[in-house]
């Protein structure tokens, strides 16, 4: 016992007589004399981290000092005031109208509109870039098959570049106004089995007449879907597309190679900024160079 509170007082300065009798005492079952006894060291640090382990705080999330806040404080002293409230997080809002379902033991979110537009994200990731393309791509599949081309031609073609809120708004009319396209609920009236299919027409008539099989509607056409469709065209600073280009990369497929060259590609070059109307003021054109080399020669002078 006298080494035992030796080393327990080696290690621990402000530990009392009464501590240490009771750290010896609890490691002798209850009938033996702790007087004259001897302890194993392997079991007393062992009986310590299960001690440690059973009774400790729970760890937080984010373990931050005290210092990180105060620097906080001081760099939006100016715009708070010196108080922190709530503070605001980057994150939209959550859309009421979007599903919610478990897919797999995974909660997953079906948006009914784009909660982060690519025209407007700073640094698309891997991941994010190929979440947009695949949902454009599902959306170009079922617009083609399912809206007559017409349709989207009396509003699209020839209409120059839009910004593309606007040409998603077309589209979204063209599509809820358009007959064969039904919502959530006629959708699942109208769905039919294929083995219905095949005893209704006929194996023959489906495979040498391919036309003729019904058509299944299919999940409805988002709002997201639209927004990620018309987000992979190549835009100016302005935010325009090109709505002839729209309208043809919707019933003619990319390619490969397209399907890379898309706006998402931040190494590619936009289409060119829209013009002045009224072109430049007299002040401008005086004062402005008209060619390079006039440029050239009034910074040389």
């Amino acid at each position: 016992k006298d080494q035992f509170a030796r080393a327990v007082s080696s290690t621990i300065n402000h530990i009392s007589d009464q501590g240490i009798d009771f750290l010896w005492a609890s490691q002798f079952p209850s009938g033996e004399n702790p007087a004259h006894g001897r302890i194993d060291w392997r079991v007393f640090m062992q009986h310590l981290n299960q001690y440690a382990h059973a009774y400790r705080p729970p760890t937080p999330v984010c373990l931050q000092s005290r210092k990180r806040f105060r620097d906080l404080l001081q760099r939006t002293a100016a715009v708070t005031g010196g108080e922190l409230t709530g503070l605001d997080v980057a994150n939209p809002e959550q859309n009421a109208d979007d599903e919610v379902q478990i897919v797999a033991d995974h909660l997953v979110t079906k948006d009914k509109s784009l909660r982060h537009h690519p025209s407007k994200a700073a640094h698309k990731t891997p991941h994010y870039v190929e979440y947009v393309r695949v949902k454009a791509k599902r959306a170009q599949m079922s617009i083609a098959e399912r809206i007559p081309k017409r349709d989207l031609e009396r509003v699209l073609k020839g209409q120059g570049v839009k910004q593309r809120s606007t040409l998603v708004d077309q589209v979204m009319e063209v599509i809820h106004s358009t007959e064969g396209v039904p919502g959530e609920e006629q959708a699942r009236q109208l769905r039919v089995d294929d083995e219905d299919d095949k005893d209704s027409i006929g194996l023959e008539m489906l495979s040498e007449f391919p036309e003729f099989r019904p058509k299944r509607p299919g999940r409805p056409i988002d709002r997201s879907d639209v927004e990620a469709l018309v987000a992979i065209e190549l835009g100016n600073k302005a935010d325009q597309v090109s709505s002839d280009s729209l309208l043809r990369h919707i019933y003619k497929p990319r390619d490969g190679l397209e399907e890379v060259n898309d706006a998402l590609n931040g190494a590619l070059r936009g289409l060119p900024p829209p013009r002045d109307a009224n072109g430049p003021t007299e002040a401008e054109a005086v004062t402005k160079p008209s060619t390079y080399w006039q440029a050239r020669y009034a910074m040389e002078m």
